[in-house]
């Protein structure tokens, strides 16, 4: 018998606990990053990621790329 979970409840948790390093927070860095790098953007998978985890960015970037990626976690 095969042990079976239903991925939307668990990404619905792990949005509601703000879980750092979860299945949900891979996808949104990962769907922004991609997605965002298609239209052009030189932002990092990183940079994509810490824009994500802390709403900032370090270092000099384009501003039309961190919008981009920010207005996207919205």
């Amino acid at each position: 018998m095969s042990d079976t979970r239903e991925l939307l409840p668990v990404l619905l948790s792990e949005k509601s606990r703000k879980i750092k390093g979860s299945i949900y927070n891979r996808m949104q860095v990962d769907f922004a990053y991609n997605s965002n790098h298609i239209e052009g953007s030189r932002l990092t998978h990183d940079q994509t990621r810490y824009i994500y985890e802390t709403r900032t960015i370090d270092g000099t970037v384009p501003v039309n790329d961190v919008f981009e990626a920010a207005n996207h976690f919205n």
